[in-house]
């Protein structure tokens, strides 16, 4: 297998005085997060870390988390960023699922008898700017096959999957996605989404592969608090971040700065990129999945006007094809080498190599991708298909109504009918839905109940929990 210089040493090279990661509070540039890397790199095999150890992450995204992903691959460790959602249960439950004894947390004094069989590391201990550089010991050369990260999937439909991903496949994905979306070397990219999740590490690839800067938001920032505290010029959101962003009065000079805002995630209307483009954001759709370290297809950011409702065309470094039954499937440079499952690992492919994503879709004649819906996602009612995802999609295109998840409900005449659970104004009544939802969708399709929207503790970062709602509505 290809061996190419670690990325991160390179920037240090390359892009030695841009500034690498911009917080409130700090500002590190390539150089030093270089060193910076290479000396926790240092500690973390004195901690007795090496080759293909796997090292979870509880922690929130800052300059600290970022160094410690590159240092743990650096010693050739594999880094497994948990949700800090997650509560201690949940954090022993994921860890024994992939087989890791070591993480990396501030654990408190209450949690660490209930963590007695695993070995708790400081980041306080690990992650200094004051430390030497300890490059003596450092190897730069990355096999683009080593295992690099192990990722969770969001589980939004049942049980969360462990993604193992090479360094091969952030590099493909950073390198095919920056083809598209183009970075300089004075460019700031906020750290939107989380570093546990798929996107937010890709985001400080992409940076670190051009020489970006990455801006480093705080826990209790909003985006439109964020965007006017950093030059930044490029954006990640799903729809949910990005319908709270045109909501919020961002200053002027702020949004005329951005020069890409990608979208991805699920439920993105037509009404919701148009009235975000109305607003001057430069918004760009894409579809990804953890599976493929995150982007697959993108629009271009000046491609034709009448294909920017779809999720755009295949990315370099990927392919896609539709099977027969409008499964989307793909492989390519970025495809991950399997699920991590109780102490093996395995990775479903089909007989020629594809992987069954479990999203329909279709592609038109020109290669432009629109996404249907899950395959798990479909039910039938009376005979006809119906995919939640459809529906959705329409009510958000409703004014007032701000988030929508529809799901199904037993019924002994037909089998199922949709219900819907809505974030929407208290003047969008439910006689006025009905009516509007009639006008395009077909009778069977328009649900039987609309519910209120939950107030918290039931929604991911990136996705509804569809079982959850699920279960409420048969409760209902």
């Amino acid at each position: 297998m290809a061996v190419i210089q670690c990325m991160m040493h390179q920037a240090g090279r390359i892009s030695r005085n841009r500034p690498a990661l911009i917080a409130e509070d700090i500002r590190i540039q390539y150089g030093e997060l270089d060193l910076m890397v290479s000396a926790t790199a240092a500690l973390l095999r004195t901690a007795g870390i090496g080759k293909g150890e796997r090292v979870a992450v509880y922690m929130e995204s800052g300059w600290a988390y970022a160094t410690l992903i590159f240092a743990l691959m650096r010693v050739g460790a594999i880094v497994c960023p948990l949700s800090t959602r997650l509560p201690l249960q949940g954090v022993k439950e994921q860890l024994a699922s992939i087989d890791c004894t070591t993480l990396i947390a501030r654990v408190s004094d209450s949690s660490r008898e209930a963590l007695s069989d695993i070995l708790c590391l400081d980041p306080d201990g690990l992650v200094s700017r004051q430390l030497s550089s300890g490059q003596a010991d450092d190897s730069f050369d990355m096999p683009l096959d080593q295992p690099a990260s192990i990722v969770f999937t969001s589980g939004s439909g049942g049980r969360p999957k462990a993604v193992l991903q090479t360094y091969g496949n952030h590099y493909y994905s950073a390198y095919g996605a920056s083809l598209n979306v183009r970075l300089r070397s004075d460019d700031c990219w906020l750290l939107s989404l989380p570093l546990y999740h798929v996107g937010g590490l890709g985001i400080l690839f992409r940076c670190v592969q051009t020489g970006a800067a990455v801006a480093l938001m705080t826990p209790s920032d909003s985006l439109d608090q964020a965007l006017p505290k950093f030059p930044v010029t490029h954006l990640s959101v799903v729809p949910t971040q990005l319908r709270r962003l045109i909501a919020q009065d961002v200053p002027t000079e702020a949004r005329k700065r951005l020069k890409a805002v990608l979208v991805g995630g699920s439920g993105v209307s037509a009404e919701l990129l148009e009235a975000a483009r109305a607003l001057g954001y430069p918004v760009i759709p894409s579809y990804g999945l953890s599976e493929m370290n995150s982007q697959v297809t993108a629009c271009a950011p000046f491609g034709p006007r009448e294909k920017a409702h779809t999720s755009g065309k295949v990315l370099r470094h990927r392919e896609l094809r539709i099977a027969e039954d409008g499964e989307i499937q793909v492989k390519g440079q970025t495809l991950f080498s399997g699920y991590v499952e109780q102490g093996r690992i395995h990775r479903p492919l089909t007989e020629d190599g594809w992987f069954p994503t479990g999203d329909l879709g279709t592609l038109d004649g020109d290669g432009y991708l629109t996404v249907v819906g899950r395959v798990d996602n479909l039910f039938i009612s009376g005979g006809e298909n119906i995919y939640p995802e459809e529906i959705e999609r329409v009510m958000l295109g409703i004014a007032g109504v701000h988030q929508a998840v529809v799901v199904p409900v037993v019924n002994e005449e037909y089998g199922a009918r949709p219900v819907a659970f809505l974030d929407r104004d208290a003047s969008v009544t439910d006689d006025e839905l009905r009516k509007k939802l009639q006008d395009i969708l077909p009778k069977f399709k328009i649900p039987v109940a609309f519910h209120p929207w939950p107030e918290d503790g039931v929604m991911d970062a990136m996705k509804p929990n569809r079982q959850w709602f699920h279960e409420q509505a048969e409760k209902q």
